[in-house]
């Protein structure tokens, strides 16, 4: 017999693996999965690459890749983690640490076989039922009224400031065995509720400022330039879910089909013309 030697000299790749029932979930990060990612080395904000596209080992928050029970959900247009909208924004995914066993991230020089990336590669392994039947129920409030003022913040060009964030966010999970030692299923749904209320302050329009037949291209009721002196409310509702089944044929062969989503509704990103204007 031989202990296994301290440095592997055919891999070159950096590897951080958390499970979240031991790290993810006691630790002060985020509920979505790729939050995890800042509990890596080498990992930094990605600027305003948008919501959870991180910069890992010096590349842009673009240049990742991100992958759950081996279906990659990268966004193929946009480079970031799921969906990418021209309307909305960077909408980022729905899959929370409730629904995920364990996730992995790769830096540095990994195996070829994770191509299209130049950051990192983030994966997340989907939890399966046991032969016990196991189930949690969950609830995460930020109540807008109980956070502290925010200071406005006046900039020449005008600046749309958000002045109250009210989230609610639940979760119901359960797992447990249809055959013992032989077919087990797990479920999962977390939806999560958003509300953010933004002041937004007129400005001054240079560009009408400068030619008054101008005015015609940028109306009264647009954001920029010429918005309105007041406050708007835009609400987001996602509705994420996830549902495995484990089917162990022989010890050699298993089947896992697995299906997950993060369908939502509400109203556009900051900087869109949607939402409500309280005049």
């Amino acid at each position: 017999s031989s202990a296994a030697p301290l440095v592997d000299p055919k891999r070159v790749e950096v590897i951080s693996n958390f499970r979240s029932a031991e790290t993810v979930e006691t630790l002060p990060v985020g509920r979505n999965f790729v939050d995890a990612i800042t509990l890596a080395p080498g990992v930094v904000s990605g600027g305003g690459t948008g919501q959870g596209n991180f910069s890992v080992g010096g590349s842009s928050g673009l240049e990742n890749s991100y992958i759950i029970d081996g279906v990659n959900i990268t966004d193929a247009g946009y480079g970031g983690v799921g969906t990418y909208s021209i309307v909305f924004g960077s909408l980022g995914t729905g899959i929370t640490t409730d629904f995920l066993e364990e996730v992995q991230i790769k830096t540095a020089g990994f195996e070829a076989e994770f191509g299209q990336a130049l950051g990192g590669v983030v994966s997340g392994v989907v939890k399966s039922g046991t032969n016990d039947l196991q189930g949690s129920l969950r609830a995460y409030l930020t109540p807008g009224s109980w956070e502290a003022g925010r200071e406005q913040v006046q900039l020449p060009s005008g600046a749309e400031n958000e002045k109250e964030d009210d989230t609610k966010d639940f979760g119901l999970s359960a797992g447990g065995a249809i055959i013992k030692d032989r077919l087990f299923w797990f479920a999962a749904y977390n939806p999560v509720s958003t509300s953010v209320t933004n002041t937004i302050t007129r400005v001054t329009n240079p560009i009408v400022d400068f030619d008054p037949g101008a005015a015609s291209t940028y109306p009264d009721d647009a954001f920029f330039p010429g918005a309105n002196s007041g406050g708007r409310d835009t609400e987001r509702d996602r509705d994420n879910y996830a549902a495995k089944f484990n089917f162990l044929a022989s010890p050699s062969h298993r089947f896992e089909p697995t299906v997950f989503g993060d369908p939502s509704d509400g109203d556009g990103r900051d900087g869109i013309r949607a939402g409500t204007f309280n005049m």
